[in-house]
């Protein structure tokens, strides 16, 4: 294949670019990124929003029935704000952030 290079035992050597993947970490779960947001880390919850506000805003659109963009803006908004304010009373026991 391109790029793959035998060894002097006949198996093949890994990309660099395949070992870089697999050294990065892995994603933080949606719920250890609220956890670390209720424990002071306000990056976490910057990831939190830049991995989910996309799909939370199209959510917004599509529930409203006359598809006002400012309208779902701002209900998008006071979802997130509600996000922040009662994250230290999520159980990831009981359900799901994305739920």
């Amino acid at each position: 294949m391109l790029g793959d290079e035998s060894r002097s035992d006949g198996s093949l050597a890994r990309p660099a670019a395949v070992i870089s993947l697999a050294m990065q970490p892995a994603e933080d779960s949606a719920d250890e990124l609220v956890r670390a947001f209720v424990a002071g880390d306000g990056s976490a919850f910057e990831r939190l929003y830049d991995r989910h506000e996309r799909r939370c805003f199209q959510f917004m659109r599509r529930m409203l029935a006359h598809g006002d963009e400012a309208e779902a803006e701002d209900l998008h908004q006071e979802v997130w704000l509600a996000v922040a304010r009662t994250a230290a009373s999520f159980d990831p026991g009981r359900a799901r952030f994305v739920t």
